[in-house]
């Protein structure tokens, strides 16, 4: 594994690290700068750097990340300065999609009675977070059918190729080919409801799980 691909699996996973433990707001400078906000406090800030990312967690200084195992370091100082706030989503209701999406916690989805005024919610945080492109009145709606057909879907057809019966079941999941979002270190600016009602839904193994 490259320099390259290596640091970008470094800030994959500190977006599931902090995303899946906290709901906090995520206030970035636009530049090389991110906050993680609860309740008015700053729990940690990230210095994006060309190489490393820079963690400065209160009351611990500076921590340097430049792999897996200092980003382990970072964690643990961040998680001993505050304990972690996400609860896990409920499962009971659980229904997963072979490309790797929830589709119960999905706007599209119609397999169960939804609630509209939680679904015109949901398009608003979605088409904010990703373009309002393709959530309006003629939105897409699906009824989770890709459980048993996934018919064209690219996704499937990637995974179909390769000789899984599933996305997950592919050591390259999540790649370029499927929907599913993937998240990295940036200094942009995200409230804490639209990442756990508008990102965790559409990621790989599902943050807070």
């Amino acid at each position: 594994m490259d320099n390259r691909s290596d640091f970008k699996k470094v800030s994959g996973e500190t977006m599931r690290f902090m995303r899946g433990r906290y709901v906090a707001d995520e206030v970035g400078n636009g530049k090389d700068e991110l906050k993680f906000i609860i309740g008015g406090e700053t729990i940690l800030t990230i210095y994006i750097r060309e190489s490393r990312f820079d963690f400065d967690v209160p009351g611990s200084g500076i921590i340097s990340v430049s792999d897996m195992e200092t980003l382990e370091d970072a964690k643990e100082s961040v998680m001993t300065r505050t304990e972690p706030n996400r609860k896990p989503f409920p499962k009971e209701r659980a229904v997963y999609s072979r490309c790797g999406m929830r589709c119960d916690l999905c706007v599209h989805y119609t397999g169960v009675t939804v609630d509209e005024e939680l679904r015109k919610e949901l398009k608003e945080r979605v088409g904010r977070l990703y373009g309002n492109e393709g959530y309006g009145d003629d939105m897409m709606l699906c009824p989770g059918g890709m459980l048993k057909d996934c018919g064209d879907c690219p996704d499937m057809a990637c995974a179909k190729g390769k000789g899984f019966g599933s996305c997950p079941e592919c050591p390259d999941f999540p790649c370029g080919n499927t929907g599913i979002v993937t998240c990295e270190v940036s200094a942009d600016s995200t409230s804490a409801e639209d990442i756990t009602m508008a990102v965790l839904p559409y990621v790989d193994g599902q943050y807070g799980n």
